[in-house]
């Protein structure tokens, strides 16, 4: 999620062109409970006449190892797509 201010007239922007819903917030804090995600903010920041705000997730090593488990993603060993390298 990406929150942006505009300086100059104060106008507020929220850019989540991604899955993430306020309806699955639950969802998400159970995963991160559980260590499959973890949740990254950052404090406000400027960049031009915008001051931004980014919240994400991202997969941990057992996250991902749990989806291979399930079958939700492939395990990568064949192509080496782990998630070191950035490819899953």
């Amino acid at each position: 999620m990406l929150i942006a201010v505009e300086e100059k007239s104060g106008s507020y922007s929220d850019y989540s062109g991604n899955e993430y819903r306020d309806e699955a917030e639950v969802d998400y804090s159970i995963l991160e409970a559980v260590g499959l995600i973890r949740r990254v903010e950052t404090n406000f920041f400027s960049v031009a006449d915008w001051t931004i705000a980014v919240s994400y997730y991202y997969l941990t090593d057992l996250g991902y190892h749990f989806a291979v488990a399930c079958g939700l993603v492939a395990s990568g060993k064949d192509k080496d797509e782990t998630p070191s390298s950035g490819r899953l």
